[in-house]
This record gives structure tokens, C-alpha cells and sequence, in this order.
């Protein structure tokens, strides 16, 4: 819409607002739009019903309220009234403020000017009363069309019918049609079965007179010669004279009740006759409440029938408790499933009591109130009799499970003794052999021996056959397959007409085992001390003895050189003093550290540091010393270069917060330097010296990036690298301080890029080329070599990397080699085959998991005096993706939204507000923490965005950072931090900050953020 079109609509618009009073204070909905589709005004009446306020409405397009079922019909209208044509009565749906939609219906016209004039009104609540009304309409018509019932009315005049109407309902109860009852007037007399006629004609007359009369039942013959039982309701109509001019009839089909009900009849008359004949007692109780009994209930009570029924069943039990223990246990039964079943007692009239089983079944389960049917049965001398048999089986049990061992009971075949079979055990049985009681029984002889063991049994059972007893010792076999030494006794049993053996069994595994161990133990104890990691030896009289194996090859000295010189002789010079003392010590009975080390010196000459703890002992009837001394010079190795690698890690913890320092330092040098460039011309005698001081704050920074190189250890920050350009730059540095080694590259054309820490990647190549070095130390060939690669989803499992595009790096060079015990160890941290002078051991180590860090791997291929080749894989990106991260504009973004800078570091504070001050933006600083949320949440509503520093002195970058997110959860923040995006940066970006940027930084940078976080 050009500049003269929009005047012209402006106008027409003022024009209308002069009609403002009509326009604000209109009940209906009022508004001007454009045939662009915007609303120009619209009435406060919107806002009612919408939801939204005015300003969020006008000058927005309205198709983007619209329900996007509506869409389509709305675009139409609207191509209608830009066509001049009026839209009326037009509906469609409109999105409220809380998502909701109400229904707008319009009339619409548009203007010789162009604007479209239209008045709405909200039919919401319209539609929603028509929705129901035909959804009644609907529910009704199929409530009639279901009804099978039939309604027929006979008009009188003066006690005589004059007419009979059937409704449409009749064919469905008769097989007859409305229109055979009216061509035959005593058709409805006529299907009536004969013997239901005089009650039927009755029923009519008194019903003409004037006579209420209830509904009647009788038989009809349906049109198929069917009989059919209907009810016939009917309802009496008087003018307002009180004259009878009409009664209605309902005919109602009860053949199905009435089927049942002579079924019902048939059944309650049989269930009579076993409730009176039953042997066993039969009653109904409501609220426990007896209703009825039969007569074995009297039988076995002693009470009649009227003295039961109406009483409460508390008459029959002995006591309160039991009465409610059987109330409460039955009926939680019924509620789980379905029925009850409790064993009780009860009191006869007489006072006898008796053991009864109660089964209680609901009448309806749905329904208590309407009743229990419930059994009785007399179970006093079944439970006389489970008494005694569980006192006996009791008294059986005991002695079985109280022998110390198995018993068993075997069915004898005397043919094949092999395959008697066990048919009675205890539970220890189970519990010693492992078998579960359902596998032991039946279990046979020949199941329990190994085949020479075997023979013994059969042999013993034969014995208890003949002569009715026998006592062997025999290697049971149990379960898990162990054999465990066993006495068995068995003896004869007859029971009826066969034959059986039993007996006990008694594990002796500790009495053999005693033996067993009395034997070994000697031979035992001198192989755990001659195999010992430890030295083992004893002292007396500062002689050794008894010196083992472990002794005799830490000292470098034979037995017989060991036992014949005193111990203080191998002690190093400068520890023998401290040992002879404590040896004293501890001889007389005095304190002594129970662990300390020293030094001894090997029969080679060789140093070693040693562990001893040492016991006071009798030895020969006189004071002796037990001692066991462990080799720790490996120990001492790894403790020295743990704390060589603590004493890196403090230097890189103090680079991390000189270098810090350094860059907030540089940060104020480089935001006042940067003032006034922006206030100085390029032809001033300072300009050049300015970009002089610029470039020195940018070696500055780059200094100090490598401190926090080396601080941030395995914390990175990653960028899109071209490997190639890397390893050029790399291996050119390191070439040239080494001029015997010949350098030769074959670097892939169109690699494809990486993303990763750049720092840490040149660790990784220094580390290497340096290893390589190492290896030719008479000169020798440097090969480098990149490719691209893919693996596939198979492929990728052999490498352990995620299937995909991979950047290949190769190394090689042409020295000594490793052997296959080097190379398992290459990668493991303080492993080196240098001195510990030459080095920590931690390069490759560390290379590796720098590697392994961004996703890929690294792979060694050696053979011994044939060089070594290093082979490694990095993930790769989109090709593209290196030239978008490096698209940077050099020149410094204008704007003028207001910006709050939190930094303790007022000189830079200061330079900062200057410098965004000048081109355009509102700044607030703010000193600390506790001053930037007061700042906050008094300027809530102007402040745009944050830029927040990291290290802060009374309240950190994260806690002030947590507190503005509690007052906007949208809040935009950059971070700002003379560290680098490492550790809490990282954490912070995670927790909502939008940017980071690191100190020191230039204003082009600078603006260059915070444009990108205020864009997005």
C-alpha cells in the first residue's frame, strides 16, 4: 500500500472516529478493517468478549484470530466485500485471549473509500442452545421409534363409545395394523383369549360408567396364533362438567414375566421341598435376623421354629466376641468373593456346645438389606477327629525333626534293592541335600551313589534284608553334585503285606575333615607363607628366620646368606637407626607404629623402599618378632608423579585466575582504547597508536587464552576447525626446531570439518609429533596423512564410534617400534618407558581422552624397530558450517534499547557504559549482585537485556543470575567472564543465559551479541 493510499484510509478512518461517543458505547461489535484484512478501530465491546485488549487487536490482521476451520470461508468474504459486495449474516469463529473460541456472526458492507464497515454480535451461547435443542430432538425420536408398548384411546358420549383409536404401537404387541382395528370395531373383544373375555368386558364396562379401575392381565392371540399375556393401564378424562369423555389404554407385552414367573413358581416350590427334607440345615437371616429355617436347624439346636425365627442369630452362639468375629468374617468374605464360608461354635437350648460350618451365599449381591441364605453343618466329631490325628502327626513330626540327621523310609525291592524308592523323610532331608521335598519323593537308591559307592549300598541293604539291621559309611551324593560322607543305620519294617527299610543318616564331613586337615594343615600353612606377596620372617636376637621365598627375592640373597647376618645389615644407612629402634621398642613391650617404611639395599646394590608391620611373639620360650614386609617402590614411583600432577594442576588452577585478572585488566585498557577510536579520526597522529594499543590488548588475550588452556584441563570450548590448516600450522611449528627429522604431508583435498577445542586438538599433535620424536632419536621420517571417511552402522562397532562421517588423521614415523607389552599400555595414565626425569607418562593418557572427549578414537599400530603408526577419528560437521562461524561484521551495532551491566570491575564498568552509550543504548550499572536485582525490579519493564559478569566478590554469577530469573523467567542474559566458556560458563548458558563472550572484548564484538540476542 503505497504512501497516498494509506493518507487516503487514514483520513477516512479520522472521519469516523468523530462518530466516537456512538462508536465506544455500542452494545453490539463494532470495527473497521481494511481489504488488506487489518482491523483499523475497533469498540471496547471486543475487548468483553475476546479478551484482549485493544492494542493487542488493532492494526493486526484479523485472519489470524480466525479458527482455522474457518479460515477459507472468511478469506472468501473477505475477496466479496474487496469485490464491493455486501457479506450478511456471515459466522465464523474467533480465538479468545485463554485459547478458547466464541462464534461472531456478521453484516459487512464496504466504503467508496475502501474501508470495510462491519457490526458483529457473539452468537456463542446461540449455537450452543440450537446444538441442544437438536441433539433433544434427536434423543427423543429414537426414544419413541424404541418404545414397543401401545397406547389406544376410546372416546365416550354419554357412557356409550362413540370411537376407538389404536396407536402405532399395536402391530408390534397384536401382529395387528392401526387399520384392521378400525375396520373391525370388535377385533380388539375378539383376539382376547375365551377364558379372559367376561373380565375383559368387564373391565370396558365399568370403565364407560365412569368406574376407576386398576390394570388388568389377560391372554390375547396374537396374528400368528401365538398367546400372548398383555397388562392393560388405564386412565380416565372428564370435561369440565365432570362428564366422562375418554379414557386412554396402555397395552403392555408381559408374556416374558409371565413365563418367568411360573418358572419362579416351579423353582421356589422345589427349593421348598429340599429345604424341608435337606439333612443338613438351611435357613435365612436378614441383618441376622433369623426369617426361616428348616427343621434340621431345630434338629440340632433344640429350638422350634418359632422360637427362631424373628430372634437374632446371638441366641446360638456362646459368646459377643464370637458372634461378631463370625458377622465381620462373613461378610468380608462375601464382599471378596461372593460367598462366606466360617467354622464356629454353637449353643444348643440345653447349653451343650457344638462345632458348626457356616457357608453364607447374598440373596443379592448388590443388596444385603435383602438377606443371607446360609448352611449349618455339625462338624463336632470331624474336628474330635482332626484333633486327634493332628496331635499324633504333631507328636511324629517332633521326633523326626528333632534327630540330628536325615530319615527315611524306603519301600524295599528286594529283587533290585537299587530300586527301592523313598516314600517317607524329614525336612532336614530336603534342607541337607538340596532337593525340594516334591523331588525327594520317590527318589531311588541308585540316585544318591556313584557307581563304586553303589555297590557298598546294595551290599548293606541286602545285610538289613537278612538279618533286619545294618550300620555302613558311605559318600552321599546331594544335589549341587558335592559328595559329603555320611553313617547309615537302617533297619527292617513290615506294614501289611509289604516290606520296608528305615533309618537315620549322619553327616560326618567335620570328623573326616578334621583328619583331612590335621594332615594338610602343616603342608598348608608352609605353601600360604612360600607363596606369600609379602616377605614373611621371623626375628630373634637380630638374626632372620625362617626367611620364605618373597624375602629372599626382594633382598637378592639366598636362605642360607639371609639366616647367618644380622637384619639391620640390608637396612639403608640413613633408615637402619629409626629401625633398630622401633624393633627395640616393640620387644619391650613399648609402642611402636603398627605400619611404617624404610629403605633396604638389594644384595645388586639396588635401593628398594619396603613396608613393615611386625607382632610381638614367644618364640622357644623366648621374645621374638613376626614380620611382613612389603615391596612399595612402584608405590613411591606413582606417588612421586601424583604429586608432580597435583603441582600441574595448582599451577593451572593459579594460570586459571592470573589469567582471569589479566583479561579484566585488559578489558578496561582495551573499552577505554576503544572510546576513543570511536572519537578519533584515522588521520590523527594518534589514530595509528590507538590500533597499536588495540593489537598488544589482542596478544595480551591470546597469552592469556593459553594460560586457560592449560587451566581449563578436561573442560573445552568447541568451534568448527579445518584439521588440515591445524596440522600445516602444527607440524611446521615443530618441524622447524628439528631439523633432523624430514617431514612429509599428504592432507586430503575438501576435509571435511571438525568441531571441537582447538587448544586441546594442538596438545593432542604436539604430544604425538613429540612421542615420534622420541622414537628416532638418530632422525628419521615424519609422515601425516588426512582423509575423509564413513562408517556404516556395522562397520562403526568395530571402532566403537556412532555411525557417520569422520575426519582420518594418521602419524607415522619410522623409529624403534614397540613391543606387545608397550603397546597394551600405551594409553594408561604415569605408564612411560622414559625415566621419570624424561617424563610424566600423562601425554598419551591424556591425548586419549582428549580424543575420546569430542566423540571419537585413537588407534596405535607398532612393531618393534618398524616404526609406529597413530591413528585417529573425529566426528565431522556440514561442510558449510566452518564459513558461517566465521562470518563476522567488523563494524559495531547501533540501538537504542536500555542495557543493565552487573560487574565489580568499575573502570571497565564504566568504559563499557561509554562506549554503548555512544552508539545509542541506555545503560544501568550496577556494582554487585544484591544491586542489580534492586535495579531490576525498579526499572522491571525498560531493561532489554543483562550483561552479566561471571566472578563476582558478595554474590556469585549463578546466584544473581537464579534471583533474576525468579522476578522474569524470559529475562535475556549475555555473560561476560575473563575465563572461558568452561566449568560454571557452561553451566550458567545451561540454566538460561542466552550468550557468553570472553574479556577482554572489542566493541564490534560486543554489539555484534547483543544484537544477536535481542534479533532472535
Amino acid at each position: 500500500m503505497d504512501k497516498e493510499e494509506r493518507y487516503r484510509i487514514d483520513n477516512c478512518c479520522n472521519k469516523f472516529y468523530e462518530l466516537e461517543n456512538y462508536f465506544n458505547l455500542s452494545l453490539d461489535l463494532l470495527c473497521i478493517a481494511d481489504t488488506d484484512g487489518y482491523f483499523r478501530k475497533l469498540n471496547p465491546e471486543w475487548e468483553k468478549v475476546l479478551g484482549y485488549n485493544l492494542n493487542e487487536l488493532e492494526n493486526r490482521k484479523f485472519i489470524d484470530f480466525v479458527h482455522p476451520d474457518d479460515i477459507e470461508s472468511t478469506l472468501k468474504a473477505l475477496s466479496q466485500l474487496g469485490q464491493k459486495i455486501d457479506v450478511l449474516n456471515f459466522r465464523n469463529r474467533y480465538r479468545c485471549k485463554n485459547g478458547s473460541y466464541r462464534w461472531i456472526e456478521w453484516r459487512s458492507t464496504t466504503s467508496k473509500e475502501g474501508l470495510i464497515y462491519a457490526v458483529a454480535r457473539d452468537i456463542t451461547e446461540k449455537i450452543k442452545t440450537e446444538e441442544r435443542l437438536q441433539k433433544s430432538e434427536e434423543r427423543y425420536r429414537k426414544i419413541t421409534s424404541a418404545i414397543t408398548d401401545y397406547i389406544y384411546t376410546v372416546y365416550l358420549k354419554n357412557g356409550e363409545v362413540i370411537k376407538t383409536i389404536h396407536g402405532p404401537g399395536c402391530i408390534a404387541v397384536t401382529g395387528y395394523s392401526e387399520e384392521e382395528f378400525e375396520q373391525d370395531s370388535y377385533l380388539w373383544i375378539k383376539i382376547v383369549h375365551p377364558d379372559d373375555r367376561p373380565i375383559v368386558e368387564k373391565h370396558a364396562n365399568n370403565l364407560a360408567k365412569g368406574i376407576e379401575s386398576a390394570p388388568i392381565e389377560h391372554r390375547i392371540f396374537h396374528k400368528n396364533g401365538e398367546i400372548r399375556w398383555v397388562q392393560n393401564t388405564p386412565v380416565l378424562h372428564y370435561d369440565e362438567e365432570g362428564n366422562l369423555i375418554s379414557y386412554d389404554g396402555l397395552i403392555r407385552d408381559i408374556t416374558d414375566r409371565k413365563i418367568a414367573e411360573v418358572a419362579l413358581k416351579e423353582r421356589e416350590e422345589r427349593l421348598q421341598s429340599i429345604f424341608k427334607v435337606a439333612p443338613i440345615g438351611i435357613g435365612i437371616v436378614v441383618n441376622r435376623v433369623f426369617i426361616d429355617i428348616n427343621q434340621c436347624i431345630c434338629d440340632m439346636t433344640g429350638y422350634s421354629k418359632e422360637e427362631l425365627i424373628g430372634k437374632s442369630a446371638r441366641i446360638l452362639y456362646p459368646s459377643q466376641e464370637e458372634f461378631e468375629y463370625v458377622g465381620t468374617e462373613k461378610y468380608r468374605q462375601i464382599a471378596e468373593k461372593g460367598t462366606g464360608f466360617v467354622e464356629t461354635k454353637w449353643i444348643k437350648k440345653d447349653g451343650t456346645i457344638f462345632d458348626v460350618l457356616l457357608a453364607s451365599t447374598p440373596i443379592d449381591v448388590n443388596d444385603l438389606k435383602k438377606g443371607v441364605t446360609f448352611t449349618a453343618l455339625d462338624i463336632t466329631e470331624r474336628k474330635k477327629n482332626e484333633e486327634a490325628i493332628k496331635k499324633e502327626k504333631q507328636f511324629t513330626e517332633l521326633i523326626l525333626e528333632s534327630l540330628p540327621g536325615l530319615f527315611y523310609l524306603y519301600e524295599l525291592n528286594k529283587e533290585f534293592p537299587e530300586e527301592s524308592h523313598l516314600v517317607r523323610f524329614n525336612k532336614k532331608h530336603s534342607t541337607l541335600t538340596g532337593y525340594s521335598p516334591r523331588e525327594l519323593y520317590g527318589m531311588k537308591i541308585k540316585d544318591w551313589f556313584e557307581p563304586e559307592v553303589l555297590k557298598e549300598a546294595i551290599k548293606a541293604i541286602k545285610t538289613v534284608a537278612i538279618q533286619g539291621e545294618a550300620q555302613i559309611n558311605l559318600n552321599l551324593k546331594i544335589k549341587d553334585g558335592s559328595i559329603i560322607p555320611y553313617a547309615f543305620t537302617g533297619r527292617l519294617l513290615q506294614i501289611d503285606d509289604k516290606m520296608y527299610f528305615f533309618g537315620m543318616g549322619l553327616d560326618i564331613s567335620d570328623f573326616v575333615n578334621a583328619q583331612k586337615a590335621l594332615k594338610e594343615s602343616e603342608e598348608k600353612y608352609r605353601l600360604v607363607v612360600e607363596n606369600a606377596n609379602d616377605a614373611i620372617f621371623i626375628v630373634q636376637d637380630r638374626l632372620i628366620k625362617f626367611p620364605n621365598r618373597k624375602l629372599m627375592e626382594i633382598s637378592g640373597y639366598t636362605e642360607e646368606e639371609l639366616t647367618g647376618i644380622q637384619f639391620q645389615y640390608f637396612i639403608h644407612e640413613d633408615d637402619r637407626e629409626m629401625v633398630i629402634s622401633n624393633h627395640i621398642k616393640r620387644l619391650g613391650g613399648l609402642e611402636v607404629p603398627p605400619v611404617y617404611s624404610f629403605r633396604v639395599i638389594k644384595k645388586t646394590g639396588e635401593v628398594k623402599w619396603v613396608e613393615i608391620s611386625a607382632v610381638l611373639i614367644t618364640w622357644e620360650d623366648n621374645p621374638a618378632t613376626l614380620n611382613f614386609l612389603r615391596d612399595i617402590t612402584f608405590q613411591k614411583k606413582l606417588e612421586e608423579q601424583l604429586l608432580h600432577a597435583q603441582k600441574l594442576e595448582a599451577i593451572g588452577t593459579l594460570a586459571g585466575g592470573i589469567a582471569h585478572n589479566f583479561n579484566n585488566l585488559l578489558m578496561g585498557i582495551l573499552g577505554h582504547t576503544s572510546l576513543m577510536l570511536l572519537r578519533t579520526d584515522e588521520h590523527h597522529p594518534f589514530y595509528k597508536k590507538l590500533k597499536i594499543i588495540e593489537k598488544l590488548v589482542e596478544s595480551g588475550s591470546e597469552l592469556t587464552k593459553q594460560l586457560l588452556g592449560f587451566a581449563r584441563k578436561g573442560k573445552y570450548e568447541t568451534k568448527p576447525i579445518d584439521i588440515n590448516e591445524l596440522i600445516i600450522e602444527t607440524s611446521e611449528m615443530f618441524i622447524s626446531t628439528k631439523k633432523e627429522i624430514t617431514l612429509q604431508r599428504n592432507l586430503q583435498k575438501n576435509l571435511y570439518i571438525v568441531e571441537a577445542d582447538r587448544g586441546q586438538l594442538e596438545q593432542v599433535l604436539i604430544n604425538l609429533y613429540l612421542n615420534a620424536w622420541q622414537a628416532m632419536p638418530s632422525g628419521g621420517n615424519l609422515y601425516i596423512e588426512t582423509q575423509n571417511a564413513f562408517f556404516d552402522e556395522n562397520e562403526s562397532r568395530g571402532y566403537d564410534l556412532s555411525p557417520g562421517r569422520y575426519v582420518k588423521i594418521n602419524i607415522t614415523d619410522t623409529g624403534v617400534g614397540m613391543d606387545e607389552d608397550t603397546l597394551k599400555r600405551i594409553f594408561e595414565p604415569f605408564f612411560t618407558t622414559k625415566g621419570l626425569s624424561e617424563g610424566t607418562g600423562l601425554g598419551l593418557a591424556s591425548a586419549y581422552g582428549i580424543i575420546k572427549n569430542h566423540g571419537g578414537t585413537i588407534k596405535v599400530y607398532s612393531e618393534k624397530g618398524y616404526g609406529t603408526t597413530f591413528t585417529i577419528y573425529l566426528p565431522s560437521l556440514e561442510i558449510n558450517l566452518l564459513k558461517e562461524h566465521s562470518i563476522v561484521d567488523l563494524k559495531p551495532f547501533k540501538g537504542d534499547e536500555t542495557i543493565l551491566i552487573i560487574d565489580d570491575e568499575e573502570v571497565n564498568t564504566e568504559a563499557v557504559k561509554e562506549l554503548l552509550s555512544t552508539l545509542g543504548y541506555k545503560v544501568l550499572t550496577a556494582k554487585s549482585g544484591k544491586e542489580a536485582i534492586k535495579k531490576y525490579k525498579e526499572n522491571f519493564q525498560e531493561i532489554q537485556i543483562i550483561i552479566l559478569d561471571l566472578i563476582m566478590p558478595d554474590m556469585s554469577g549463578r546466584e544473581t543470575l537464579e534471583k533474576l530469573m525468579e522476578i522474569n523467567k524470559d529475562i535475556k542474559v549475555l555473560l561476560s567472564s575473563g575465563y572461558s566458556m568452561n566449568g560454571e560458563a557452561s553451566n550458567l548458558l545451561k540454566l538460561g543465559c542466552k550468550g557468553f563472550i570472553q574479556k577482554p572484548f572489542r566493541v564490534e564484538e560486543l554489539t555484534r551479541k547483543i544484537r544477536e540476542i535481542l534479533d532472535e
